[in-house]
């Protein structure tokens, strides 16, 4: 869409490891985005001009990417 990005993913997503949550957090705001396990990965989230998109692997820890 013009105004959100969709987040998707190919990660198993099994009961022992999956993705808990996406977050989206800017300077003034955070988004968090709920996910479970054997349930296919996917977000909309609204575009920001800047910020962290985050996510937390039940067995490997958090992990971010600059937006």
């Amino acid at each position: 869409m013009d105004n959100e990005w969709f987040v998707s993913s190919n990660h198993p997503m099994t009961k022992d490891h999956y993705i808990s949550f996406i977050a989206i957090a800017t300077g003034e705001q955070v988004q968090i985005i709920k996910q479970y396990p054997e349930w296919g990965l996917q977000a909309r989230i609204p575009k920001r001009k800047h910020g962290k998109l985050l996510w937390f692997d039940t067995q490997f820890g958090l992990y971010y990417q600059l937006l």
